[in-house]
C-alpha cells in the first residue's frame, strides 16, 4: 500500500489536510470520497518528498492555518515584482476572456522558478477539482498574503476579477517600491 497526503474539502465547507493509506490513487480518493470529503490536491508521499528537492535542513516546515503542512524552499518563490507580474498577466488574459484554467496554464508553464510555477499548476489543479480561486490560493500563505487571497475573494465574488487582479497589481508595485527604500 501506498501513502497519499491529500486536501479535501468536507461537506461542511472546512479543509482537511491528512495522509492515507491505499492501493492507488483511485483507491484512495474513493476512501476520501466515503468520508464525505472531495479531494483538492492528491499527492503520494514518495512524490511530495521528491519534489522539494534538498534536505531537510535547507527547508523551512511549518503548519498553516488549516493543520497542513507547508515548506519553503529558499529563493525559489517568487519576487514582489514576479508576483506582480503574474498578477498583471493574470488580469489582462481574464480580460481578453481567455478561460482562468487555460491562463493559469500558460502562466505556470512560463515561470522559471520551478516551485512557483508548481505552486500555479496545483492551484489550477485544485480549481479543476472544484475549488474556487480563493481557496486554492488560501493554501499558500507563503506567496500569496491575505490581503491578496481578501481582494481575490472579493473579485471572484462580484464577477470583476480582472479590475481587482488590476488594483492589486497597483498595490504590490507599490508596496515593492516602500520595501525598496
Amino acid at each position: 500500500m501506498a501513502k497519499y497526503l491529500y486536501r479535501a474539502k468536507a461537506r461542511n465547507g472546512q479543509l482537511k489536510n491528512g495522509e492515507i493509506s491505499a492501493v492507488n490513487k483511485v483507491a484512495a480518493k474513493a476512501s476520501l470520497a466515503n468520508k464525505g470529503l472531495k479531494v483538492i490536491n492528491l499527492t503520494t508521499q514518495d512524490d511530495s518528498e521528491s519534489k522539494t528537492g534538498g534536505n531537510f535542513i535547507t527547508r523551512m516546515v511549518y503548519r498553516d492555518k488549516n493543520g497542513g503542512i507547508q515548506i519553503r524552499l529558499g529563493s525559489q518563490l517568487p519576487t514582489t515584482r514576479e508576483l506582480a507580474l503574474f498578477t498583471k498577466q493574470f488580469s489582462l488574459m481574464i480580460e481578453n476572456g481567455i478561460p482562468m484554467l487555460q491562463a493559469l496554464q500558460m502562466l505556470g508553464d512560463q515561470q522559471r522558478k520551478q516551485d512557483f510555477a508548481e505552486i500555479i499548476m496545483k492551484v489550477n489543479r485544485s480549481i479543476e477539482a472544484g475549488s474556487t480561486l480563493t481557496d486554492s490560493l488560501e493554501s499558500y500563505p507563503l506567496v500569496f498574503d491575505p490581503l491578496y487571497v481578501a481582494m481575490t475573494k472579493a473579485g471572484e465574488a462580484s464577477g470583476r476579477l480582472d479590475v481587482i487582479l488590476k488594483q492589486l497589481v497597483t498595490y504590490i508595485e507599490k508596496a515593492a517600491k516602500l520595501k525598496a527604500q
